[in-house]
């Protein structure tokens, strides 16, 4: 069976849902772009960004989970939160950037759309993943959308360089 988006979505939204004590409002399926905590070292920077990572929304907080998928069995098998932030005053802006991948004779240039999260104290995250597909667009939206709710600021600058809110 192969791993379809929407059925790692579902199984990721039910794992992370049995782990915390709120109620999943949306997920996201990323890739850490950026240090998760201030004075995380490069090393674990450079580790995280082969690692893909769950980000639940819920009614008072974000969580990130980082998580596998079964290649041939569709299986998704979900490790211990590495990070959580309360969602209060947290600001959410997006942006793209093309990461280029590098051939013997060639180079290809993959959009990357970058999901990034300001957050009151000055620490900002960002995250990034691929858009190969309606369902994982519908799936940043979703995540987008709600974490953009209350905390919506029009009037506010431009986040971190390359995005735009």
């Amino acid at each position: 069976m192969f791993p379809t988006p929407k059925k790692t979505l579902a199984a990721l939204t039910e794992h992370c849902g049995a782990r915390l004590s709120e109620p999943v409002r949306a997920v996201g399926m990323f890739v850490p772009r950026s240090a998760l905590s201030p004075g995380q070292s490069d090393r674990d920077v450079k580790r995280l960004a082969k690692q893909p990572v769950a980000v639940v929304v819920t009614p008072t907080g974000i969580h990130v989970f980082p998580f596998k998928v079964g290649a041939y069995t569709g299986k998704v098998s979900v490790q211990d939160e590495i990070a959580s932030w309360p969602r209060a005053g947290v600001r959410v802006v997006t942006g793209s950037n093309v990461q280029t991948l590098g051939g013997v004779e060639f180079n290809i240039g993959v959009k990357q759309n970058l999901v990034g999260l300001q957050f009151p104290d000055g620490h900002d995250v960002v995250f990034g993943y691929t858009p190969l597909g309606g369902t994982i667009r519908e799936m940043e939206d979703a995540f987008v959308q709600e974490l953009s709710g209350d905390a919506a600021h029009p009037d506010e600058p431009a986040g971190p360089a390359g995005f735009t809110p």
